[in-house]
Formats: C-alpha cells, structure tokens, sequence
C-alpha cells in the first residue's frame, strides 16, 4: 500500500510539474498499442512510416479500437479513444512523426578516408531531429572524404566532407599545357591544396612565375594560357 501511495504521489507531481504537453516514452505493455495508433493515424492521412510519442502509460485491451478524434498534421500532435484494459473508453493524447531515412557511417573514419557505398549505412530519424546540415542521401557522401574523423553510427553533416585532395600544398606538380596535339610541360609547386577540377595557385619552379592552374589528376595541374618561357615541348602528335 505504501508503495502504491508513494508511485501514485510521484505521477501526480510529474503531471502538474510537466503537464500534458511533456510526452513521456510508452511502457513496453503499451508497444501493442502503438501500433493500433500508428494504423489509425494513417488511415488519418499521416505519413506511413511514424514515430508514435504518447503522453503517459496505457492499459489498453487486446483489441484497443482506437478512433483518432483530433490530428494536426503540422504539429504532429493528437487525441485518441481507446478500450482500456477495464473495457471503458479513455482518451490518450500524443505527437506523431514522420520517420527519415538517414545515412549514417558503417564504420570509424580517421581525416582524409575516402567514404565507399559501403561505408553508408540508414537509420530512422524523427523529422524533427533531421537538421538541414545533415546530408539525407548516400549519393552526396560516396567518394567523398572525411575533413574530420568520425565514428560508426554518426550522422554525417555536409560539412564534414570535401572532394578528396588529389594535390596538397607544397607538392611538386606537373603544369600542362596542350593544344592541337601539342603537349607542354613545366614542373611547380602547389601553393594550396585541391581536389580534382580546383583552380589553385601554382608556382613555376623554373620562372618562379605564380599562375593560376587547374587541378586535373594527382600530382597534375592544367593551364589554358601559354607562356613560352614556363613550358617544354615534350610530345607533339605532328
């Protein structure tokens, strides 16, 4: 009895603390019952794939006949009649969310690791949760590489990837030139680091001229304006 005195103290001033809006997770008794209110929800016009929230604990009968008699779609929010396990009717109320499939890693990775399909795995989130850093597809992840090191399980935010840096700064590059099968070549050095089709700084080694050239392979950087005194003549197709 005292037992039942004190659980019973402690609901009433969780619920005049919290009131009605603070949505408490379900007992395990009550799964059952969710799903009796996910079903009825959508016939409600709710997303098909849903996050049930109730307000408080449920004891409902096996066949709970569940009628939504209120839902705000742009809230999520409703009001539910349900056979209780007594056989009288009760109202419970709750919010309801669509679920979003998310990618999420398949594994650690350490700063510069090059994402696979593989490495891409989906969890569900609550639309609430999703926020708009978060990338919400596997397509904008692949190939893509890591700017920090990240753990299995971790959403990933857009900004936590780059296209992976095929030149780094200081590295020793080859500058071409072609044009009407003529082929020039001159050596430099990377003034910042680049992922395939950047346009970074380059330094001739030669001239020691800086210009601006596009990175088009490791190790590779292109030009598109000739400078006799940076290039040799190596191949020719006449």
């Amino acid at each position: 009895m005292k037992l039942r005195a004190f659980l019973f103290v402690a609901a009433f001033t969780l619920t005049m603390c919290f009131g009605t809006g603070a949505f408490a997770a379900a007992p395990a008794a009550s799964l059952g019952f969710k799903d009796a209110v996910t079903a009825a929800l959508i016939g409600e016009g709710a997303p098909a794939r849903l996050q049930v929230t109730l307000a408080g604990a449920v004891r409902a009968a096996e066949d709970p006949a569940v009628l939504i008699t209120e839902y705000d779609a742009e809230t999520g929010r409703f009001r539910a009649d349900f056979t209780a396990e007594d056989g009288s009717r009760r109202t419970v109320h709750g919010k309801a969310e669509a679920l979003i499939a998310v990618p999420v890693l398949a594994r650690d990775l350490a700063i510069g690791d090059v994402i696979r399909a593989e490495d891409i795995t989906f969890r569900d989130m609550a639309a609430s949760r999703v926020q708009r850093s978060f990338a919400t597809d596997a397509a904008s992840l692949e190939g893509m590489a890591a700017r920090r090191a990240m753990r299995a399980g971790d959403t990933v935010r857009l900004g936590d990837v780059q296209r992976p840096l095929i030149v780094k700064k200081g590295d020793l590059v080859t500058i071409i030139f072609e044009t009407d099968g003529i082929m020039l070549t001159a050596r430099g050095r990377a003034m910042a680091n680049g992922a395939m089709g950047d346009v970074i700084q380059v330094v001739n080694v030669q001239s020691h001229r800086t210009i601006d050239a596009s990175v088009t392979g490791t190790g590779r950087v292109a030009v598109s304006v000739l400078s006799a005194s940076d290039f040799t003549v190596i191949s020719s197709s006449n």
